[in-house]
């Protein structure tokens, strides 16, 4: 999701708000799930599907990201991504940038790409921007974050077949009562929901 629109409802709501602290942290697929379970977090925002059944979860869905599968210009095989018979044929030898599942004591899981080939690991999307920029690897980035690097060529969308997205949640505990909850989660889904 994009940060400009978050930390602009974030700023929204401290100043409405401006005794509340407010501690961010970025988790990656699974890893949102658990830390709200485990109570690490109070509030998650754009943790991807599915909902965890049974834990007493409010979950509103929002928008999905428009994945784009781009390769750095300046890459080898950057060649390819005008010709899509091409592309198809040399995915198993290009290397994938792959974020990792934040989740530690659940079940990990991975989206985009299949599990073939070469892989990079990396922490966050921020890094995987970066990685692939560098000529790297591959990987599906969400559009909105990348767009300013495909109008300037640095990066170049490959002409495959887009990911499935899952669609993504502001959830919280329905056990959780406190107002600035209530009034955050407001904002929030205002602005995504």
């Amino acid at each position: 999701m994009p940060y400009s629109a978050f930390f602009g409802a974030l700023n929204v709501f401290l100043k409405q708000h401006p005794g509340i602290e407010i501690d961010v942290c970025e988790c990656v697929l699974n890893g949102g799930w658990e830390a709200l379970e485990q109570g690490r977090v109070n509030l998650i925002v754009g943790s991807p599907g599915s909902v965890p059944l049974q834990k007493g979860y409010r979950a509103v869905p929002i928008s999905p990201a428009d994945l784009v599968l781009v390769i750095a210009s300046s890459h080898e095989l950057a060649g390819i991504a005008n010709k899509p018979e091409d592309a198809e044929a040399q995915l198993a030898k290009l290397r994938k940038v792959v974020t990792h599942d934040t989740s530690v004591t659940g079940i990990t899981r991975s989206e985009g790409l299949s599990s073939d080939g070469k892989k990079l690991y990396v922490q966050n999307i921020n890094q995987k921007v970066e990685a692939i920029r560098a000529g790297i690897g591959i990987g599906h980035l969400p559009r909105q974050r990348v767009q300013s690097l495909l109008d300037n060529g640095e990066l170049v969308a490959l002409g495959l077949a887009e990911a499935s997205v899952p669609e993504g949640f502001i959830a919280w505990k329905i056990s959780s009562k406190g107002k600035g909850l209530q009034a955050l989660s407001s904002e929030l889904v205002a602005v995504f929901g």
